[in-house]
C-alpha cells in the first residue's frame, strides 16, 4: 500500500481514549510523516473524544520525536500517578485550543 492510501486510511479511522503506538520507518524519517500522523490523530481526537488536552508518551532517548512534539506545541509534564512508563518515557501534553 502506498503512503497516500495509508494516509487516507488513517484519516478515516476513529480514535478512542486508548493507547496508539506510532512508528515511522527509519528510511522515511525527517520527512514530516510523524507530524502528519500526530496531526491526524489530534484532528480525529478533537472530533471523537472532545478532550481539553492531548497527551502522548515518548521514549526519553528519542530526541527527534521529542523535538517534533515540542514543535507541535507539546510540553513535558509529570506522569500521572503510578504510571510504570515514567522510568523510560516522557509524558507530554498540549491544550486542544492551541489549534
Amino acid at each position: 500500500m502506498d503512503l497516500e492510501k495509508r494516509w487516507r486510511s488513517a484519516r478515516s479511522m476513529s480514535v478512542t481514549d486508548a493507547s496508539t503506538r506510532l512508528v515511522v520507518s527509519p528510511g522515511r524519517r525527517r520527512q514530516g510523516i510523524g507530524k502528519q500522523l500526530v496531526s491526524c490523530l489530534m484532528e480525529q481526537g478533537r472530533k471523537d473524544i472532545r478532550r481539553q488536552e492531548y497527551s502522548l508518551s515518548v521514549c526519553k532517548d528519542n530526541h527527534p520525536a521529542k523535538a517534533c512534539y515540542i514543535g507541535m506545541g507539546f510540553e513535558e509534564t509529570e506522569y500521572p500517578l503510578n504510571d510504570e512508563m515514567a522510568n523510560t518515557c516522557l509524558y507530554m501534553t498540549r491544550p486542544v485550543e492551541k489549534e
